[in-house]
């Protein structure tokens, strides 16, 4: 059945005709006082039955808390003015109630802006912008809102690099007094990310700002003189510095998210002002960190002078060619040891992620490390979980890995590196259809025994596959894979002396989809295709883009 929609006129008349049901001598409005005997009613009782459904029965306060789960996260403005055509009291109470405005969006339009910066009054204003090209450009936006400037509590603002200047024309010489969280964001690499830009007329920040996230705007921040904070984002701001970072952790003890990312300004400070500067900075509240893209310099220096007993997640990611990423928590920082340890105690698998061009990233619990090297070693990952295990659990040497190859194109040996010790249970191979590298030539050495392998087979532990690499017809090196890895394990052999031939496990669970992702349709799998892996891998369990595949 579909619900009729009325237009504002429409809506006007049926608010006349219910609201003549309505004497004017209201005695007892909503949520006010009642005297004994009085039943609690939102609307007068003498309302008609067909107009008395159960939510004119409701006090003010819980009215208002139904209509506050209602309004939508995107729509809030249009929701209360459709909301006020209902009847003159809903109109009444709704308009009165000053908070319920104060959410205001640049992409509800300039009526809707107009109107809650009128009806919010003095409470204080949560703005979003948003330069996605829908509701109000940003210079009509930012003219509305900016006579409000002393009411705006918090600011996010997302727009292109080249029109940076308009919705930052209004925080470059006034800094709005009572502001909590400022985010802004430059959605386009521009080559005017490199014009410092001062804010609030080179004044410092206002006290009240707790939340601070800049993206591609090169913010001038020493001037800002940033203390309290309770989160910090920076991500490419050229126009950040090694001492202002330390000066903001010092006079930030409650902080609760330090994210910095692709700042390249920032180095390991000179002897000197490390003589100088503090032994330890405590932050006792630091419960997410994360460092990519960051200078090794830095990311040494900075956990080296970081007291965080109750750090709950790190993420470090440094693509430097010349260092692994292990080798920055080893030196200077064992102070973290246990901090780091107690991310990973409950560890249940690990999730290896390789892309592009050498690009990895390991996941164990709540620690993240990552990089990229143009030439690394075949172990290098190995390494990495090596030092994990050796240094924070020995138990991680026995949990499955996830391991998951994207656009990238590593060597077979490169993979057999994970054969021994690790256990890869699970293998995901994506590919660009397009663009990407020709990841099937993958599937046939993981599909017979190999003298490249001193453990017989590549990968012996796996048993879950999730892959793209599916055409029209199928792709029948994974039947062949899947039968030979299911007959290699029902033969029992003793190894010889010296012996390490590992024998495989069968491929028990295949997540197969087609190369190119079609939103609202997928190809039906070739049914030959399909019994032909089901008959080989004897009852694999199969699933066609996250479906299950029922023999038919």
């Amino acid at each position: 059945m579909t619900t009729p929609t009325l237009h504002a006129p429409e809506l006007a008349n049926q608010q006349d005709d219910i609201d003549s049901y309505l004497p004017e001598n209201t005695t007892t409005s909503p949520g006010s006082p009642l005297r004994v005997g009085e039943t609690a009613t939102f609307a007068n009782s003498s309302l008609p039955q067909r107009h008395s459904t159960p939510i004119h029965s409701l006090p003010e306060e819980i009215f208002l808390e139904v209509i506050r789960f209602y309004l939508s996260a995107e729509t809030p403005l249009r929701d209360l003015t459709t909301l006020t055509w209902v009847c003159r009291r809903w109109k009444t109470v709704l308009e009165a109630k000053a908070d319920f405005w104060s959410q205001i969006s640049a992409t509800e339009g300039l009526e809707y802006v107009r109107k809650a910066l009128q009806l919010a009054k003095n409470v204080p204003l949560d703005l979003v912008f948003s330069g996605e090209g829908r509701g109000m450009h940003y210079e009509s936006f930012f003219k509305e809102v900016g006579d409000s400037i002393a009411q705006w509590r918090s600011l996010v603002s997302e727009f292109d690099g080249w029109s940076m200047s308009s919705p930052l024309a209004n925080l470059k010489t006034t800094p709005p007094p009572k502001i909590v969280l400022l985010r802004l964001v430059n959605t386009v690499f521009t080559w005017n990310r490199t014009v410092p830009v001062t804010l609030f007329g080179g004044a410092p920040a206002p006290p009240s700002l707790k939340n601070l996230h800049i993206k591609l705007i090169p913010i001038v921040v020493t001037p800002l003189q940033l203390s309290r904070l309770e989160s910090l984002t920076l991500q490419g701001v050229q126009t950040v510095f090694t001492a202002d970072i330390v000066r903001i952790l010092v006079n930030s003890p409650e902080l609760r998210v330090l994210h910095l990312a692709s700042l390249e300004s920032l180095d390991r400070p000179n002897p000197q002002a490390t003589r100088t500067g503090p032994a330890f900075i405590r932050l006792p509240a630091l419960c997410d960190l994360l460092l990519e893209n960051v200078p090794p310099s830095f990311v040494h220096y900075l956990l080296s002078i970081l007291d965080t007993p109750n750090l709950g997640t790190l993420e470090l990611t440094c693509d430097d060619g010349g260092q692994m990423t292990s080798e920055i928590l080893t030196r200077d920082t064992f102070h973290l040891i246990p901090v780091l340890a107690a991310m990973t105690m409950d560890t249940q698998e690990i999730f290896v992620s390789l892309s592009g061009y050498y690009h990895y990233h390991i996941l164990a619990g709540r620690l993240g490390l990552g990089g990229q090297m143009e030439d690394p070693p075949t172990n290098h990952v190995r390494t990495t979980v090596d030092w994990m295990c050796n240094h924070l659990n020995n138990h991680l040497r026995d949990l499955p890995i996830h391991l998951s190859i994207t656009d990238s194109d590593p060597q077979i040996d490169y993979l057999d590196s994970f054969s021994s010790g690790l256990r890869v249970s699970n293998l995901a191979l994506w590919s660009d259809p397009f663009y990407g590298p020709r990841l099937e030539e993958l599937i046939p050495p993981l599909s017979q025994p190999t003298l490249l392998s001193p453990y017989g087979w590549i990968l012996p532990r796996l048993e879950v596959i999730e892959t793209n690499l599916i055409w029209d017809d199928g792709n029948y090196d994974f039947v062949d894979l899947v039968r030979n890895r299911y007959s290699a394990s029902t033969v029992t052999r003793e190894p010889g002396p010296g012996s390490e031939v590992v024998v495989p496990k069968r491929v028990r669970e295949l997540y197969l989809s087609t190369p190119q992702e079609h939103p609202n349709h997928y190809p039906s799998p070739n049914s030959a295709f399909m019994q032909a892996l089901h008959e080989a891998g004897k009852g694999v369990d199969l699933y066609w883009h996250g479906a299950k595949w029922i023999k038919s």
